[in-house]
């Protein structure tokens, strides 16, 4: 045999050994992570090492589970390693902003609380980025303002202020205005009366009162000098601060009052303030002229907007200056009075 042959012969063996060692490198997997060395070498990893990265999760559950990265700690750049993602937050480590609310995961697990795996942390239909970067709403409370209304419905449905219980400072609250008053949460003054929606008796429009002649009975004969019927002259007055305000508008029944029994009529006087005083006077006069000794006049004390229906009986005294009036009273009035508001048609 020539040295030339043993020569060839020697490395073909040489080569045949490489090839079977190379072989055995590649399908072997010397860090024991499940991934063949051959793989490794695709992927990039370090088939000495288990997790390449570091983070916790060896290559094979980051490759062939989660999809992670084996190459980064966090292969979402979130701040949050691929780790904590998947085994602590259980948060998506291929997202940055697992619920998709305009929060990174790392901002609300760590700076504001929120729940990363959840849109809208307190189910108020106001996302949490919404809460804490438009309306300041707390993220954790479905009613910052604790006026019975979700955030959301007041920024959303009823425009009103979700930090503030009487967006309009009327006194009533945005609750109270909307589902028991049905006035206009925005205004405090829903019919642009001058009166707030928290002491309008009707605050969506003006207080009509009505009245009903129950009873009326002549103790003593008229005037013989002037004869005719009594004439009954009405008018509104309240008081407001301490201050009587009186309406010029008076009703005036030039008319035989004894045929008038369950006769009704309507004054439409400007709203009232349901805590102040609401009073009635009435003077009778002997005709309708006006010219003539008026009785005393009953300032009645009785009437207040928070009930709607009052029932007095009135004593007064006719023509006192009148030589042939007698002494004490001379007639007896009834009168039933009842408010009507118009109902707040536009609930807000």
């Amino acid at each position: 045999m020539s040295k030339i042959t043993i020569i060839l012969i020697i490395l073909i063996i040489a080569i045949i050994i490489g090839i079977v060692a190379y072989g055995i490198y590649m399908v072997a997997d010397w860090d024991g992570d499940g991934i063949p060395n051959y793989l490794e070498a695709i992927y990039g990893t370090d088939p000495y090492k288990k997790d390449t990265d570091g983070d916790g999760i060896s290559d094979y559950d980051e490759i062939n589970i989660y999809k992670t990265d084996p190459l980064s700690k966090d292969t979402d750049r979130d701040g949050l390693s691929d780790f904590d993602e998947i085994t602590i937050h259980e948060t998506d480590p291929l997202k940055q902003d697992t619920d998709g609310d305009g929060l990174s995961d790392f901002e609300e697990i760590f700076m504001y609380g929120t729940n990363p795996l959840k849109y809208d942390t307190d189910d108020d239909n106001l996302s949490d980025y919404d809460e804490i970067n438009i309306y300041k709403t707390d993220p954790f409370k479905k009613d910052t303002d604790n006026d019975n209304l979700p955030d959301g419905d007041e920024v959303h449905v009823y425009k009103t202020d979700p930090l503030s219980k009487d967006t309009d400072k009327d006194g009533l609250s945005d609750f109270e205005e909307i589902f028991m008053y049905g006035t206009n949460p925005l205004k405090s003054d829903t019919d642009d009366d001058g009166w707030p929606d928290s002491e309008d008796l009707c605050p969506c429009s003006n207080m009509v009162l009505n009245i009903t002649i129950i009873k009326w009975i002549e103790l003593e004969p008229k005037d013989s000098d002037n004869p005719g019927d009594p004439y009954i002259v009405f008018t509104i007055i309240y008081l407001y601060k301490g201050t009587t305000i009186r309406f010029n508008e008076t009703v005036n029944l030039g008319l035989n009052v004894s045929n008038l029994i369950n006769y009704s009529f309507i004054i439409d006087i400007p709203d009232c303030i349901p805590q102040k005083l609401i009073a009635i006077e009435i003077r009778v006069f002997d005709n309708d002229t006006l010219d003539n000794q008026p009785a005393d006049y009953i300032y009645s004390i009785a009437y207040r907007g928070e009930t709607p229906i009052y029932v007095y009986s009135f004593i007064y005294t006719l023509f006192e200056t009148d030589i042939r009036s007698t002494r004490g009273a001379d007639a007896v009035l009834e009168l039933m009075f009842e408010t009507i508001c118009k109902p707040c048609l536009e609930k807000s």
